[in-house]
């Protein structure tokens, strides 16, 4: 399967059409169908990805995880059920849609209004786990009514000054009009915290399940001094048991 453990820990059927565009994404092959994870392997899946992470969170996380894969002793590993990967080398290049987190996107305005947020923000806790905002909102004499796509709850937000707060970090100066407003957030905790989390399921019965009859990665993930190696063997440990996973 193409790109086969990264699809893996994303977990989201291929039978959906994909959009490309969408923050991170990545291929994913059609015949691939959502596993049901086991509570002990879910444990471990949410300390890596998040509670309650969308689709755009979980692939910010995925491209730091692939990365720690092909930039380490763990490269070869990765690529021993398929070798075909579409995701490496990573692409960073201006339009590469890696380059889409922390920024907001204004339209509406003339001429249509993108910004890099600073810092990296609006921050995503790995608690709620949410990197896209889509927001509708209307602004008519000092205040803005705002509807989530997502969630369709709506507001009204009374301007502060000259800047409207959309909460999560987002504050835009905003003339009457309409307007479509796209942000994506990049994670709040530094990957060295997810580490400190993933430690502990050190001596419980979910480390012992997720790396059963896997000594080599579990050697890593207790021996290694590097960050890379360690979360990338758990995360490898994890794709590799979610893959016999009964659909």
């Amino acid at each position: 399967m193409i790109n086969h453990y990264r699809t893996i820990l994303l977990n989201e059927s291929g039978s959906v059409e994909q959009d490309m565009t969408y923050p991170g994404e990545e291929y994913v092959d059609p015949s691939f169908t959502k596993k049901k994870i086991t509570s002990k392997l879910g444990t471990v899946r949410k300390l890596l990805l998040g509670q309650s992470p969308d689709r755009a969170f979980i692939n910010y996380r995925l491209k730091q995880i692939t990365t720690m894969w092909h930039d380490s002793i763990l490269k070869d590993e990765v690529i021993s059920e398929d070798s075909r990967i579409t995701y490496w080398p990573l692409d960073t290049s201006i339009n590469s849609n890696i380059n889409m987190f922390g920024t907001i996107t204004i339209e509406g305005m003339e001429p249509v209004t993108k910004i890099k947020l600073y810092p990296s923000i609006p921050p995503v806790s790995s608690g709620a786990g949410r990197a896209l905002w889509l927001l509708s909102a209307s602004v008519q004499s000092g205040v803005c009514s705002v509807v989530d796509e997502k969630t369709k709850e709506e507001k009204s937000i009374p301007a502060k000054g000259v800047f409207f707060d959309f909460g999560n970090n987002i504050v835009l100066n905003l003339p009457d009009g309409n307007y479509r407003i796209t942000a994506i957030g990049v994670p709040h905790e530094d990957i060295g915290q997810t580490l400190v989390d993933c430690d502990l399921i050190k001596d419980t019965d979910i480390e012992f399940e997720l790396f059963l009859d896997n000594d080599s990665l579990k050697e890593i993930w207790r021996r290694s001094d590097d960050i890379s190696e360690r979360l990338g063997s758990l995360a490898l440990a994890l794709a590799k048991k979610m893959y016999k996973l009964k659909s």
